[in-house]
């Protein structure tokens, strides 16, 4: 007989509803279990500040500073096309979601009132709209007009009775896996498992957080390293929603602890004794 012949009749001969039903089963089992890894624990890393640049301590008011602060907000995402009909995701500030009262100081700037406006250095106006614009992008204008009237040729610096403002910035704004073998292999283990042994992935963060004076000159500013894992299973019982999603933010909860440090760094900052 024709090999052909034999390879037709093998394929036939196994056409089996039962078979069949069996391999419906199994795909649908997959698919569930795939489906149900949606619980995680976050292991938000010690937090620490991978740089500060500080001007000098005698910028800073020792006693009962006034402080608005600016942005802690973390992301939202959505899908967008550009005007050439490309398709993407695109994130935004969430302003239903901030680390403001983490700071443990200072009001939220909105929360001051402000009495008219004044005047300032221009490059000092611009360098606070950039420092918050090149990671907020557009969606950063409705914090930056708690600051400023955009109204008019150029923006509007509002009087408000504060020694300096902070600004809070959290990225990446998507979630950000660590390169590397290393990091790929137990994350790799977990998906070939199904979530039986737990999906084990590790991202990249950190917090930008700058101080500005009454007049919003750059007086300081802390770079801190955030780096999370994220453990995934369907077994898990308890826990926080899984973001696997390249595409999707980074949980807030995971720059809390960078907004807790810089807390704890200014504090003593402030409690240095004066130079003479």
């Amino acid at each position: 007989m024709h090999p052909e012949g034999r390879f037709v009749r093998k394929i036939n001969s196994g056409n089996d509803p039962h078979r069949a039903a069996r391999g419906i089963i199994t795909i649908a089992t997959i698919w569930l279990l795939l489906s149900t890894v949606s619980c995680a624990h976050y292991i938000e890393h010690s937090s620490e500040a991978a740089r500060v640049d500080i001007v000098s301590s005698e910028s800073f008011p020792k006693e009962n500073p006034k402080i608005a602060l600016i942005g802690f907000y973390g992301y939202t995402s959505r899908p967008a096309e550009n005007a050439a009909g490309e398709r993407g995701i695109i994130a935004e500030i969430d302003y239903s979601r901030d680390l403001k009262q983490a700071v443990g100081m200072g009001v939220p700037a909105a929360n001051i009132p402000f009495k008219g406006f004044r005047k300032i250095q221009p490059e000092n106006r611009n360098a606070f709209i950039e420092d918050y614009i090149q990671f907020a992008r557009d969606s950063g204008f409705v914090e930056l007009a708690k600051v400023f009237n955009f109204d008019g040729d150029e923006p509007r610096f509002k009087r408000r009775d504060v020694d300096f403002y902070i600004m809070g910035i959290h990225v990446p704004p998507f979630s950000e896996r660590r390169p590397g073998c290393l990091t790929l292999l137990p994350e790799l283990v977990g998906w070939l498992t199904l979530g039986t042994v737990p999906i084990w992935s590790q991202y990249q963060s950190g917090s930008i957080i700058h101080i500005y004076d009454g007049e919003l000159e750059k007086v300081g500013s802390y770079y801190y390293d955030s780096s999370y894992s994220a453990v995934a299973s369907w077994w898990f019982l308890n826990g926080d929603a899984w973001i696997s999603e390249p595409s999707a933010p980074p949980p807030l909860k995971i720059w809390s602890g960078d907004v807790k440090q810089f807390s704890e760094d200014f504090q003593k900052l402030l409690e240095q004794p004066s130079e003479t």
